[in-house]
């Protein structure tokens, strides 16, 4: 551990992107600069001139694949002619325009009495309207149980339809189109060829076809050489990212959409597509559930899964990332379900558009590290990475120190991502510089790499009631979550930042890992970690095989913390009743809070969780994480401010421990002491700093006060609390 902490393998080093190998010279001084200043590798491509069908181009590719591997480094593979991905370039829709990406849209018109709606004139809008429906209004709400069909009133060549009643109504069209205006297809730094549809099987099938094969076709048995294929934020075109005149509302659409919702959930979903729009009462979020379980589940297994399946089969890991992974509703919009898209790559990944550390750790968002690291940890991947730059800084005109881009990368591995693909350039650093960032990161790899995460918490993932909130709007995605949605949204982050700042860590956990997890003597056991408590966001619907999971857990002797109510849905509705007894069940028990705020949150586990490590006094820019690696208890602590701070803090390992510097490659003893509860470290940490408490090998957790199970002591009385740092409550 020691001699590679001095001089950290390759395998931990930064992977430079490179769209394209230069020629002659350039090339060389390219690859030798990138050994001396301390790279591990490349993810790189052909170049995108005649992008895929240019031999010229493809030499050249192959030469620097060659440079690379006689000096050593490591190689991935870029599979887009910039992003997003799966177009590849115009090649994959060329011949085959079927495959472009659609969206449902949909046209309104409201009025009383005589109420004439013509049909848009768009010439990207393909057929007939799907559906066309008069709904009436009660009070502010469409009344979906009194809609009338107007699909008798259209034939060939329609423009309009006509509906008199007496009232206020909605005369509402539904078409289908290819999308393009205010989508990620125009609004990306690359190019805006048309995308493709990612929950049609064909045209992954189409876009593997003609990039992966070209890879594995000209490299041959060299391919085993390469670690990885990188896609780029592929998703579903259907949330603007820009406003712009005449955009209708869109949902996610695939000719075979309606047919396979109606096989899995047994009803025609077109008599009730206002209700994805829109309010329409009681029947709104079950049907929002319904459809969004749907798409989520065409998105894993069309784009995600394909491209899986061929790197498995080409022992290669699929990796990359997806897009605006910082807000749970940005999830439902993009791409359904983030979490089990990210589970279908060999390595999940995230971008970091920011080097601002102390930005990062204040936002108003996912710690979006933390739940690629936690995907990982529970879909039993080592790595998982994070495409890192300025860019945030660079389009603002800001500067961006060196310290800023070591604190960045700090903040990172603190919450879990321990692989870095780089989008600075080559030169934002002084050489000296980018060799020790190299080394640093390297260094960070090396020691958050393999063993074991420890965290007593957890977090579940409400992605089903974000679904029961997501209405589809002309609204950008940057313009804020839906009101209906904006509870769950707003509840997802608050509790993450405030467990964070509080020195909470925890993964998150989605229901196949919840449902995976095996329960003993009050724990959640999985994949090397063992959680006592489970944190739920506000969660208003969850599938009852999971939240059957979560009571048995809570026997075994487990906590649960709800943020503000307690689930009152199933994934399906013939569950729903059995959530709502189980619910009812629950309410009350020795062993489950309900916290109104999220700050509440961390204060309620201090009743049920000791705490693994904690500090003397308020210090929310400090994180920490720890791991168990070589028999070693490894703590790597954090200062994400801009100022120095000196914490005193307590582990719960007993030990004498010596502090390792990243940055450096120093090492030293701390000044610790020993403590009844572990021990106790004096630290300074300069501004963007993080240090490693490594523990020797004879080191011992000092035993959880209580039942020695994570909770906190404290004995459980009829009626009453477990008591915490803060003592019994009422």
């Amino acid at each position: 551990m020691r001699r590679d902490f001095d001089n950290p393998p390759r395998e931990y080093r930064m992977l430079q992107i490179v769209h394209g190998f230069p020629a002659g010279d350039a090339l060389e001084q390219l690859l030798d600069n990138l050994v001396e200043r301390g790279y591990g590798g490349v993810v790189c491509n052909v170049g995108f001139q005649d992008y895929l069908e240019s031999e010229e181009q493809w030499e050249q590719f192959l030469r620097g694949f060659e440079g690379c591997r006689e000096r050593e480094l490591r190689v991935w593979l870029y599979d887009e002619r910039g992003y997003p991905s799966g177009k590849a370039g115009t090649l994959v829709l060329r011949d085959h325009p079927e495959l472009e990406a659609r969206g449902l849209v949909q046209a309104r018109t409201e009025g009383e009495g005589r109420v004439v709606h013509e049909f848009p004139a768009d010439e990207r809008i393909e057929g007939a309207p799907i559906a066309v429906l008069a709904v009436p209004y009660r009070d502010d709400t469409l009344d979906l149980r009194r809609a009338a069909d107007l699909g008798a009133q259209v034939t060939e060549g329609a423009t309009c339809v006509e509906h008199e009643a007496e009232g206020r109504w909605a005369v509402l069209s539904y078409h289908v189109r290819r999308m393009r205006e205010g989508t990620h297809i125009v609004c990306n730094y690359s190019d805006d060829y048309p995308y493709i549809n990612i929950l049609d099987p064909a045209a992954t099938a189409r876009f593997i076809e003609v990039t992966h094969e070209a890879y594995a076709e000209r490299l041959g048995e060299r391919l085993k050489e390469v670690e990885a294929i990188f896609t780029d934020e592929p998703s579903l075109m259907t949330m603007y990212l820009r406003s712009e005149e005449g955009l209708l509302p869109a949902l996610p659409y695939s000719s075979e959409l309606l047919s396979t919702f109606e096989a899995e959930k047994g009803y025609d979903l077109r008599p009730y597509l206002p209700a994805l729009y829109a309010d329409c009462g009681p029947r709104s979020a079950r049907t929002r559930v319904d459809f969004w379980h749907v798409v989520s589940e065409l998105v894993e297994t069309a784009y995600y899964g394909q491209i899986q399946s061929w790197c498995r089969s080409h022992n290669l890991s699929a990796t990359g990332h997806a897009i605006t992974e910082e807000h749970l509703f940005w999830h439902v919009g993009f791409e359904g379900d983030l979490y089990r898209d990210l589970r279908r790559m060999h390595e999940p990944g995230i971008d970091m558009l920011s080097s601002d550390p102390t930005a990062l750790v204040r936002a108003g968002e996912i710690p979006v590290p933390k739940f690629v690291s936690s995907v990982a940890h529970m879909s039993g991947s080592q790595r998982c990475m994070s495409e890192t730059s300025s860019h945030s800084q660079r389009m603002a005109g800001q500067e961006c120190s060196d310290d800023q881009r070591f604190g960045t990368i700090n903040f990172q591995y603190v919450l879990g991502v321990n692989e870095i693909t780089s989008y600075y350039g080559m030169d934002e650093m002084a050489p000296e510089v980018t060799k020790q960032f190299n080394d640093h990161i390297g260094r960070l790899g090396h020691m958050l790499t393999g063993g074991a995460h420890v965290a007593h918490v957890a977090v579940y993932y409400p992605i089903q009631t974000a679904w029961a909130g997501f209405v589809a709007d002309v609204a950008t995605a940057y313009e804020g979550c839906p009101v209906s949605g904006a509870a769950v949204n707003d509840s997802f982050e608050s509790v993450s930042r405030q467990l964070l700042w509080n020195q909470v860590d925890f993964d998150y956990l989605d229901d196949t890992a919840i449902q995976g997890a095996r329960i003993q003597n009050g724990t959640l056991k999985l994949r090397g970690e063992a959680f006592s408590a489970v944190v739920l966001p506000r969660t208003e619907v969850i599938p009852y095989a999971t939240y059957r999971k979560l009571s048995d857990f809570l026997r075994s002797g487990g906590s649960l913390v709800f943020h503000g109510v307690l689930p009152s849905m199933g994934l399906e509705s013939r569950d729903d009743n059995k959530v709502r007894s189980l619910s009812g069940e629950l309410k009350g028990h020795v062993r489950v809070e309900v916290a109104e705020e999220a700050r509440g949150v961390a204060d309620a586990l201090a009743y049920f969780v000791a705490h693994d490590l904690s500090v003397c006094g308020e210090c929310p820019d400090l994180l920490y994480l720890h791991r168990v690696k070589q028999g070693r208890h490894i703590y790597f602590l954090v200062n994400c401010g801009e100022e120095a701070i000196e914490p005193r803090v307590t582990v719960s390992v007993r030990g004498l421990p010596e502090l390792w510097n990243p940055r450096t490659g120093s090492i030293q003893p701390a000044e610790a002491q020993d403590d009844p509860s572990g021990t106790v470290v004096e630290l300074r940490l300069e501004a963007y700093e993080g240090v490693f408490l490594v523990f020797p090998e004879d080191a011992k957790p000092a035993g959880e006060a209580g039942d020695g199970n994570g909770r906190a002591s404290g004995k459980e009385g009829q009626g009453g609390r477990p008591g915490g740092k803060r003592g019994a409550r009422k």
